[in-house]
């Protein structure tokens, strides 16, 4: 076998390990676990081992000379610090947090390679950038909200990163992408081990920020690569729930005030369906997503596939959400709208039979 693939099986196996020993200290020692401590909440294992693993990927990688833009140690330093930052501020306020993440997300944003456009060139370069800019924000500020729910955090973020593992082994990112995915993903289902239902781990809103943060910098890296759009229906699911939610929010009303409460996962939940089958019916539609995802990845339009899977995905959950509702057949259908037409008749009927 390659040696390439053979140091990036050897880090992710470390990276796996080394996290999975982590948690299991944290798990086993409620006293090491108080989340309000930096070195005891377990986003800091999520961190450590893999920017460790990048690290070590990054300098013992031989050459691929597949890349559109290279990375270096600064692109990491701002992702593991821009994280960092994060974690801090939403630890003290909710507004200290805001703005740690505008600052971090605003500096990654300028650090941007010059010939990189998240639009294509279709926007001016200042505005390209504004959008990245709010897009990159917003997709780490909501992340909180998948946080009610156990396993959840885990299932969202894991697929993603399989997508992206994928995508290197067919050609569309370079091999230390691939490697960098699997090294997240590896820390990932560590962590997914003691916060799948009933949890034994979790993450509070500080630590759920900062593992958004990093998450995020690593996709705007495989955007970098021209895996955009791909990187986008692989988080489908989880985008359109949120904007489903923020939607409920803008309607004023009072039952919609909470956004977490808004989400359709949370709402399916207190209906009544245990969160392990929520996550495993939310794995099955980013299944479909992945494959979307992958075709995408050589599609020639922007906007076929992505369509086609927000319809899809918005379709899912509303049966997700209305899991109670029995499922009808073909015919049962068709017996009820003609049942449908033939009272709408009778009653189109009697009102003429009265005249005469």
């Amino acid at each position: 076998m390659d040696a390439t693939f053979l140091l990036i099986f050897a880090v992710v196996l470390s990276c796996f390990f080394l996290s999975y020993i982590w948690y299991a200290v944290l798990n086993k020692n409620p006293a090491f676990a108080d989340e309000q401590k930096f070195y005891n909440n377990p986003i800091v294992p999520f961190l450590i081992a893999s920017t460790i693993g990048f690290v070590v990927l990054y300098w013992f990688l031989p050459p691929q000379y597949d890349q559109l833009f290279d990375i270096s140690f600064i692109n990491i330093g701002l992702i593991f610090g821009g994280s960092i930052l994060t974690f801090f501020g939403f630890c003290r306020s909710k507004i200290m947090g805001t703005s740690l993440l505008i600052i971090s997300a605003l500096i990654l944003t300028i650090f941007l390679p010059q010939g990189f456009l998240l639009f294509n060139g279709t926007l001016p370069l200042i505005l390209d950038r504004l959008l990245t800019f709010a897009i990159f924000c917003g997709f780490v500020f909501c992340y909180q909200y998948l946080n009610g729910l156990d396993g959840l955090l885990a299932t969202q973020t894991s697929f993603p990163l399989i997508g992206a593992v994928i995508l290197s082994f067919i050609g569309a990112l370079p091999v230390l992408f691939g490697g960098m995915s699997g090294i997240l993903l590896a820390v990932t289902l560590s962590f997914a081990i003691y916060n799948w239902y009933p949890s034994q781990l979790r993450l509070n809103t500080a630590g759920c920020q900062a593992l958004a943060f990093f998450i995020a910098g690593f996709y705007l890296l495989c955007a970098q690569e021209g895996c955009g759009t791909p990187i986008l229906i692989f988080s489908l699911s989880y985008i359109l729930d949120i904007c489903i939610a923020l939607i409920k929010k803008l309607s004023l009303k009072d039952q919609y005030k909470n956004i977490q409460s808004n989400t359709i996962t949370y709402q399916t939940n207190i209906s009544g369906l245990e969160p392990s089958l929520i996550c495993e019916n939310i794995a099955k539609l980013n299944c479909i997503l992945l494959i979307f995802g992958c075709f995408q990845a050589y599609a020639p339009n922007n906007y076929s596939l992505p369509i086609l899977g927000t319809v899809l995905s918005l379709w899912f959950l509303h049966h997700l959400l209305n899991w109670q509702t029995p499922e009808q057949s073909f015919s049962e259908i068709n017996k009820e709208v003609f049942n449908d037409l033939k009272s709408n008749l009778n009653s189109i009927k009697r009102p003429k039979n009265k005249d005469e």
